[in-house]
């Protein structure tokens, strides 16, 4: 597992990235219809994601199976109330990526939280 701050290294990296050339969302069933469930323009999905902070990570960086090269980061965060599972990519060459946004099937794990704090 990384620390906190190689965690925060990695979303300052995607943050500047996102900020310089914007980034790629994977257009799945899955994640459009996710969009649609939270009832959120990819426009708010852009500001949660830019929002993740080490206290939303939940995994990573673990091998892209589908995809393989650099590895995926999976973060968490609640939009509208529900609980949202986020995987990011950060290619050497080209624009970042989402790959995953969607309501999450089961809870996610926040190693970096205060078991008393639950989720946010």
């Amino acid at each position: 597992m990384p620390t906190k701050e190689e965690v925060t290294k990695f979303l300052e990296a995607f943050r500047t990235q996102v900020m310089a050339q914007g980034y790629y969302a994977a257009k799945t069933p899955k994640n459009q219809a996710g969009l649609l469930a939270l009832g959120i323009t990819r426009q708010h999905r852009r500001q949660v994601i830019l929002s993740l902070t080490c206290d939303d990570y939940s995994s990573g960086p673990s091998p892209d199976i589908a995809y393989p090269g650099e590895p995926v980061w999976v973060f968490g965060a609640v939009v509208e109330g529900t609980e949202v599972y986020i995987k990011l990519k950060l290619p050497p060459e080209g624009k970042p990526t989402c790959i995953s946004f969607h309501p999450a099937e089961r809870r996610i794990e926040y190693p970096f939280r205060d078991p008393e704090e639950g989720r946010r």
